[in-house]
């Protein structure tokens, strides 16, 4: 992906640094470029890892053109896991092999590592002078998993990352909660969840077509769709002679359209038919909607997950922001007392949405991939 785009000079740059670490344990290099690609042959002697080593790091080098990038992650995977079966290697620590195994991309702020789960995850540094300073991992694929975040949502959280470290700190929380709710958005499509603004959370029924007509002062109402309940049935249930009465008025919908709404519970089956036109769907209309049936309704956002305070935050920045103007700044953020321009202006409150946002987000990816969504 262009946004953790790994240059081959930075590629070939991380093969050296591993092979320096290993030292005299270089062999396990070319065991596993041999289980990456059967088509490399090892040194059948110490005296010939120097022109092996060129070997692979010159297909390294053309890692733009025939996806040398895959295969060096494939390579470090194989080290990793040999390490692991060997029960480490003496004099180096696991967390310096880890360490090693990280490419840097051409985004300064961001590099691409191995996690001690086999996966791939971009390691981003969150920094706030003096004091505040935190790694976050967003985890982007395994070999089980070809995609774990997806790039939209990366594309969000680095963007975010880079206007917190200008101190554009509205740019940073309107990205951070437009990715919390395009998260929100994915776990509950996997639930059965749509986003389509023409979706129904009820029944949409047929119409009956019907003829209204005049007879004398009297206006008469002749249906021609079949409905369950005829004029016998009408008889039946309130008898002879009995006439029911009905509220009408007229109703101008939102596209400037003049209809008639009719009030009539007891002729629902009399008047209507009881085919369902469109069906109801499970519908989320927007961030707090979907906070809700989150925690209310599907009940996988738990208080250990997200604070429910967190809530009324984050939907106030992310409203107010999106829709933005000079007096959405001054709207109150009730739970923390505080309008969104105090937020803003607090630096150690933007650095916590900075820090545990991306969290939650690789939490919540990683568990729809768990579920086989």
């Amino acid at each position: 992906m262009d946004i953790l785009h790994v240059p081959p000079g930075n590629i070939v740059d991380s093969y050296r640094r591993v092979k320096q670490l290993l030292g005299e344990h270089q062999k396990i290099l070319f065991e596993a470029m041999a289980r990456v690609d059967n088509r490399f042959l090892g040194p059948l002697e110490i005296s010939q890892y120097r022109q092996k080593h060129n070997e692979i790091e010159r297909m390294l080098q053309f890692a733009d053109m025939i996806n040398g990038f895959d295969k060096a992650c494939k390579l470090f995977e194989e080290v990793w896991k040999q390490v692991n079966q060997i029960g480490g290697l003496p004099g180096i620590s696991s967390d310096s092999i880890l360490d090693s195994l990280t490419f840097k991309t051409s985004n300064p702020d961001v590099n691409i590592r191995i996690t001690d789960e086999f996966r791939w995850a971009a390691r981003l540094n969150v920094f706030l002078p003096p004091d505040y300073s935190m790694d976050i991992i967003l985890e982007l694929k395994s070999r089980d998993w070809p995609v774990i975040i997806p790039e939209y949502i990366l594309e969000y959280i680095i963007s975010a990352n880079y206007a917190f470290k200008q101190k554009l700190y509205s740019v940073t929380a309107a990205l951070l909660t437009i990715a919390v709710e395009a998260t929100l958005r994915d776990v509950l499509s996997t639930k059965g969840y749509t986003f389509n603004v023409h979706a129904t959370k009820v029944d949409t029924y047929a119409y009956t077509n019907a003829e209204v007509g005049v007879i004398g002062d009297t206006y008469t109402l002749k249906l021609l769709d079949e409905v369950p309940k005829g004029c016998l049935d009408f008889l039946a249930s309130f008898g002879q002679g009995i006439s029911k009465q009905v509220k009408i008025r007229r109703v101008i919908t939102p596209k400037n359209r003049v209809d008639l709404n009719i009030i009539t519970p007891d002729l629902i089956d009399f008047w209507s038919q009881n085919t369902v036109a469109q069906a109801a769907q499970k519908k989320v209309s927007g961030l707090g909607d979907a906070l809700r049936i989150a925690r209310e309704v599907e009940e996988f956002l738990t208080p250990a997950i997200l604070p429910i305070d967190f809530d009324g935050v984050i939907t106030g920045v992310r409203n107010n922001l999106i829709h933005l103007s000079g007096n959405s700044l001054d709207q109150p953020l009730r739970i923390l007392n505080i309008t969104l321009r105090d937020f803003l202006r607090n630096d150690k409150m933007v650095y916590n949405l900075m820090t545990r946002i991306p969290f939650f987000i690789n939490e919540q990816y990683i568990q729809i991939r768990q579920e086989g969504s």
